[in-house]
C-alpha cells in the first residue's frame, strides 16, 4: 500500500532553475526522457548550483527557457522536436546557441532538415516579396528623396528647397542609426531600473549639446552685432540668433561651418575658446553615456532584437516557419 504513493512521490520531484533572476521549476521524471541534456545531468548541473538561490541559475535568456526550453520538457505532447515560436526575436545564430547550451540543438535541427528540401523555392519567394513589401519600397523612396531635392537645390535657389534638403539629410542620417538605436532602445527597456543610468547621462548629454549651441549662438551674435560699424553694416548683413545657433550645431557635431561664417576676428577667437570648452565638456559626457551602455550591450551580448535582424532574414524565416508549418 506505501509503494503506490512512493512512486508518485519520486515522480513528483522537481528540480529547481533560475534564469536571471526568474525561477522555474521541472520535474525529475520530465528530464530523465532526455538523458543526455544539461538540465537531465546531474553531474554537470553541480557548476550551476546557487545554494543561496536554492536551485541551479543560469545567466541565459529567459523568454527563450520560458517559451521554448520549459514546454519542451513539460508538455505531455511532446514529439521530441522544438519549433521556434514567432514571439522570440533572437537572431538565428543566438537562437542555435542558446539550445546548444542546454544540448537541445539536435531536437531543433530534426525539425529544419525537413525545410532544407525546399530551401531553392524559399530564395526565390524572398527575392519576389522583398520588391512587393511596402516597407522595401519605402526605404528606396526614403533613400532617394535626398539626393533628388539635393540636385534640385542647385538648380532652383530658394528657402524651401535649402530646408527640405536639410531635413532630408537629417532622416537619412537618423535613418542609418535607427537599427542599432531601437535594438539600444529594447535592451534598455528589457533590463528596467539598471537603465537608468544610462538614460540619465543621455538626456545630460543632450540638454548639454542644447545649452552649448545657445550660450555660444547668443554670445556669437552678441559680439558680430557690437563689433560692426556703420559702414560695415551697409555692406553686411546681420543674422538672426537662430543662424548662429545652428552655426554652433554645425560646429559642435558636424564638424563644419555650414553656410555660415562669423563676422569679426572677435567672433572667430571666441569661436576656438567655446569649442575648446565645449568640445572636451562634451566628450567626457559622452565617454560616460558610452561606458554605461557598454555594460548594458556586456551584460546583455547573448539577446538579439528584431531591429537587428536583417528584412531579408526575417523573410526567410518567415518562409521557413511556413513551410515547417505545412510539414507539420
Amino acid at each position: 500500500m506505501l509503494s503506490k504513493p512512493k512512486e508518485n512521490s519520486e515522480n513528483d520531484e522537481q528540480r529547481s532553475f533560475n534564469i536571471l533572476g526568474k525561477p522555474f521549476h521541472i520535474r525529475i521524471h520530465d528530464l530523465v526522457r532526455y538523458p543526455n541534456t544539461l538540465l537531465a545531468d546531474h553531474i554537470r548541473l553541480q557548476t550551476y548550483w546557487r545554494s543561496s538561490l536554492n536551485a541551479y541559475f543560469f545567466s541565459r535568456d529567459v523568454h527563450v527557457f520560458e517559451r521554448i526550453i520549459l514546454p519542451f520538457y513539460t508538455s505531455s505532447e511532446s514529439s521530441n522536436k522544438i519549433i521556434r515560436p514567432l514571439m522570440i526575436s533572437l537572431s538565428e545564430k543566438l537562437f542555435q546557441e542558446e539550445l546548444a547550451f542546454y544540448n537541445l540543438l539536435e531536437y531543433y535541427q530534426e525539425e529544419r532538415t525537413q525545410i532544407r528540401e525546399k530551401s531553392s523555392s524559399s530564395e526565390l519567394l524572398v527575392i519576389i516579396a522583398s520588391f512587393q513589401s511596402p516597407v522595401f519600397v519605402m526605404q528606396v523612396i526614403f533613400a532617394s528623396l535626398p539626393f533628388i531635392v539635393t540636385l534640385l537645390s542647385y538648380k532652383h535657389t530658394g528657402t524651401w528647397y535649402f530646408i527640405m534638403g536639410l531635413a532630408f539629410r537629417h532622416l537619412l542620417l537618423i535613418r542609418l542609426c535607427l537599427r542599432d538605436m531601437c535594438h539600444l532602445i529594447d535592451l534598455l527597456y528589457y533590463n528596467g531600473r539598471s537603465s537608468f543610468r544610462v538614460i540619465s547621462h543621455l538626456l545630460l548629454f543632450l540638454a548639454t549639446v542644447i545649452f552649448m549651441c545657445i550660450w555660444i549662438g547668443i554670445i556669437l551674435y552678441v559680439t558680430d552685432s557690437s563689433s560692426m560699424t556703420i559702414h560695415s553694416i551697409d555692406h553686411r548683413t546681420i543674422l538672426a540668433p537662430s543662424r548662429y545657433i545652428y552655426f554652433v550645431y554645425q560646429i559642435l557635431l558636424n564638424v563644419g561651418y555650414g553656410d555660415t561664417t562669423e563676422q569679426s576676428i572677435l567672433s572667430f577667437i571666441t569661436i576656438i575658446i567655446m569649442t575648446l570648452i565645449a568640445c572636451p565638456l562634451l566628450i567626457i559626457i559622452y565617454q560616460k553615456l558610452i561606458q554605461e551602455l557598454d555594460i548594458i550591450t556586456i551584460k546583455m551580448s547573448h539577446v538579439e532584437t528584431l531591429h537587428r535582424i536583417s528584412f531579408i532574414n526575417y523573410l526567410i524565416t518567415y518562409i521557413n516557419r511556413y513551410h515547417s508549418s505545412i510539414v507539420n
